[in-house]
């Protein structure tokens, strides 16, 4: 059985009956938008002279493509772990808007309070 190792350079497939290592390219620089479906809907993609339509359910992951060579221009990925990332990461995110949020109004009421004592 070949190994995939991952690692933050380099991705690489060793193949122990063969003696050999090859290297393994990504492949998402066609990716454009990512959704997280909340409900279930009807989608509809439209752009110049391409159209497709598909249902969505919750939990569903909607992925589109910008490359013209792609044959679909949108496609559902159904997978747990993924949405739970993309869950954490959202979770994340607020919680540092939250933050900064914070920071912006206790910085306006010190300044307040520092105008009130002149």
């Amino acid at each position: 059985m070949k190994t995939l190792y991952i690692t933050l350079g380099n991705n690489i497939v060793v193949d122990t009956e063969n003696n050999t290592v090859d290297k393994l390219n990504t492949q998402r620089q066609g990716i454009d938008y990512m959704y997280t479906v909340d409900e279930p809907m009807h989608v509809v993609y439209g752009s110049g002279d391409i159209h497709e339509e598909l249902d969505v359910e919750k939990g569903d992951i909607l992925i589109t493509f910008y490359e013209q060579d792609f044959k679909h221009k949108m496609i559902v990925v159904k997978n747990d772990k993924w949405s739970e990332n993309i869950a954490e990461y959202n979770k994340k995110c607020q919680e540092e808007k939250e933050r900064w949020a914070k920071k912006q109004s206790d910085n306006l009421n010190a300044c307040e309070n520092e105008k009130a004592s002149f």
